[in-house]
């Protein structure tokens, strides 16, 4: 399957899709020092330098489109503008995009903020444009690094690949099914507070029998089946179960009962590591004095490579999500 990188950075997305086993066929990035970075690990991919210019006559079509949309305007450390904010107003491009190009998937990212400051604008737009939606949350400490870093994905499919846009009526019908299994209404949009996670919508069981229920929330039930990609149900529900029991608490190295080693926190910065902690090795090389750089370039450097991973996605994750996509495309 072929995909395309929005708001690429450098490089996340394309990466995790790639070793799931996506073709990377374009990507779109605007930061020059992001876009190096871009050149340098896919010379060969076509890229576009503005979004609010890419689309159908730009685009090559593909079978998914993937993107982590600004969340300046959303996160919690911003203004709270949300989507009527100037950054992370760029939602609008990106389902513009979906619309002209219609994939048969599309998996959208941001920060935990997103369930308030947007997330049904975000599942409304795709919805109308004819995919079904699943939200999941799912962090940096679910695929086995040190820290949580959550973000909310949004995995979406299209709900007619065949043909075109669903009607009106078809919604109508869909808004009105009988209650789900789980006994909640089937309203074909997914839950955003991540209550309901892949029970809800027509789909859900789908997903679930298909074996994408792996990467939903933990306490949805479901049948299990052998053929599942990315994280196992019973980590997610032992994971949900630490959170909930050890919520607000600030574990710096010491254990709690019932909790795995892996899931402690690490130590804060400025203190020593924990002897189970991996090896430090964020640092950047041009951070020290080099030899024929200036102290002032190196130390811009430094800022654009924070700024870079701090935008960054967690590859592992992707690569996860990218996996489950391809199983379900495999089983259909």
């Amino acid at each position: 399957m072929t995909c395309g990188d929005l708001f690429a950075g450098i490089g996340g997305m394309s990466l995790g899709l790639e070793r799931a086993g996506f073709t990377v066929r374009w990507q779109v990035e605007r930061e020059p020092y992001c876009e190096a970075i871009l050149v340098r690990h896919w010379p060969a991919v076509p890229r576009r330098r503005d979004v609010r210019f890419a689309g159908a006559a730009t685009l090559e079509r593909v079978d998914l489109i993937a993107g982590g949309f600004p969340c300046q305007d959303i996160s919690t450390a911003g203004r709270g503008g949300g989507l009527a904010g100037h950054r992370s107003g760029l939602w609008r491009e990106f389902a513009r995009i979906v619309r002209e190009l219609r994939p048969r998937w599309v998996l959208v990212e941001n920060v935990p903020a997103l369930r308030r400051r947007g997330a049904d604008t975000v599942l409304g737009d795709l919805e109308a444009a004819g995919y079904t939606c699943w939200p999941l949350v799912v962090g940096a400490r679910h695929v086995g690094a040190p820290h949580r870093r959550d973000r909310v994905w949004i995995v979406g499919r299209l709900a007619d690949p065949d043909g075109g846009y669903r009607g009106a009526g078809d919604q109508q019908r869909q808004l009105q099914e009988p209650q789900s299994d789980a006994g909640r209404p089937s309203t074909g949009v997914a839950d955003t507070s991540g209550t309901a996670g892949w029970g809800s919508g027509t789909r859900g069981s789908e997903a679930r029998e298909l074996g994408m229920h792996g990467l939903a929330d933990a306490d949805v039930e479901g049948p299990r089946t052998e053929r599942r990609s990315g994280l196992l149900d019973r980590e997610r529900a032992a994971l949900r179960n630490d959170v909930d029991r050890c919520d607000g608490a600030r574990l710096e190295g010491r254990r709690v009962p019932g909790r795995q080693r892996a899931h402690q926190w690490p130590a804060r910065p400025g203190y020593p590591p924990h002897d189970w902690e991996s090896p430090r090795t964020v640092e950047s090389p041009v951070g020290r004095r080099a030899h024929g750089i200036s102290a002032r370039l190196a130390s811009a450097r430094w800022r654009n490579e924070l700024k870079a991973l701090g935008n960054a996605v967690v590859p592992q994750v992707v690569e996860a999500i990218g996996r489950a996509i391809l199983s379900i495309e495999e089983a259909l």
